[in-house]
């Protein structure tokens, strides 16, 4: 797997919001599950839609609630 861009490094309380320890492991599969949740494949673009959907409480809201599905969908698979 590709190194992961630093913006997750930013992401720890969101990531804790939605019940994940903020590992360097579970920043990786986090960062899978933003990409899918944003549209986005490069880094630069998911951090720029992140940062908007962060800005408002409803879209940090709707975005912890995601990541959260996107987690448990993920971890089940394994």
């Amino acid at each position: 797997m590709r190194q992961v861009s630093c913006y997750v490094s930013h992401l720890d309380d969101l990531l804790q919001d939605a019940g994940i320890e903020p590992t360097k492991p579970n920043r990786k599969q986090a960062h899978l599950i933003l990409r899918r949740i944003t549209g986005e494949a490069q880094c630069n673009h998911v951090w720029r839609r992140l940062k908007v959907l962060l800005a408002d409480p409803g879209g940090r809201e709707e975005l912890t609630s995601k990541l959260r599905d996107g987690w448990r969908a993920a971890t089940a698979a394994e």
